[in-house]
């Protein structure tokens, strides 16, 4: 089987319709106390109800448990409320914490890894 035969099977087993997205996103390991913070930078690939998909040059264990931090333009935050504005220069900040589900080397980007985070929760 390959690849995109096996992306095509995996597509079919979500719950949830994947969104082709690339906004600012961010990323800590949360067994490392310092990485709280967010602090390496990921490229988006997409995002659905469930999870994202994202690409980045660290090579994640599956099981590592992430926060992450999207960046949504056009979107504010007040007191938890998300609002959608038309206002690009607006931008929404989310925090969740998510499970490594999957890793793989990157067809389209050489020494990188396509990442597959599964949401477990989300920070105030």
């Amino acid at each position: 089987m390959d690849k995109i035969e096996l992306f095509s099977q995996l597509r079919d087993r979500r719950m949830h319709e994947r969104l082709l997205r690339s906004f600012r996103m961010r990323y800590g390991l949360m067994e490392d106390l310092s990485s709280r913070l967010a602090d390496k930078d990921a490229e988006l690939l997409d995002i659905g109800g469930g999870g994202i998909r994202f690409l980045t040059e660290e090579r994640l264990s599956s099981g590592s448990q992430l926060m992450v931090e999207l960046e949504i333009p056009g979107w504010q935050v007040t007191d938890g409320d998300w609002t959608s504005t038309s206002n690009r220069e607006d931008v929404g900040k989310l925090q969740v914490i998510g499970i490594v589900a999957w890793v793989a080397s990157s067809i389209s980007k050489a020494g990188c890894y396509e990442v597959g985070l599964r949401f477990i929760g989300q920070l105030c």
